[in-house]
C-alpha cells in the first residue's frame, strides 16, 4: 500500500506544481479521495483473511478442506485485484 500511496500522491503533487499552498491542498484532497476505497477494501480482505487464516479446531480443518477444494489457482485468482492495480 506504500508504494500504491506514493505513487498516486507523486501523481497528484506532480499535476499541482508550481501552483502554490491552494493547489497542494486540493491535491492531497485528491489523493484522500482517490485512495479511500481501494486501502478500505484492503484492510477489510486483511482483517477477514487474519480472521479466517487463525481459526483453530473443527473451524481450522473446514477451512482446510475449502482451501484444498478450490484449488491453488482459484485461490490466488480471488486477490487480483490487489495485485492487478495500476496507478
Amino acid at each position: 500500500m506504500a508504494i500504491e500511496d506514493a505513487a498516486v500522491l507523486a501523481k497528484c503533487l506532480g499535476e499541482s506544481r508550481n501552483e502554490g499552498g491552494p493547489a497542494i491542498t486540493a491535491a492531497m484532497q485528491r489523493y484522500a479521495r482517490l485512495r479511500r476505497s481501494r486501502v478500505a477494501r484492503v484492510q477489510h480482505t486483511a482483517r477477514r483473511n487474519g480472521t479466517i487464516y487463525h481459526l483453530s479446531g473443527p473451524m481450522a480443518l473446514a477451512r482446510d478442506l475449502t482451501i484444498k477444494a478450490i484449488g491453488p489457482r482459484r485461490l490466488l485468482a480471488r486477490q487480483d485485484w490487489i495485485y492487478d492495480w495500476r496507478a
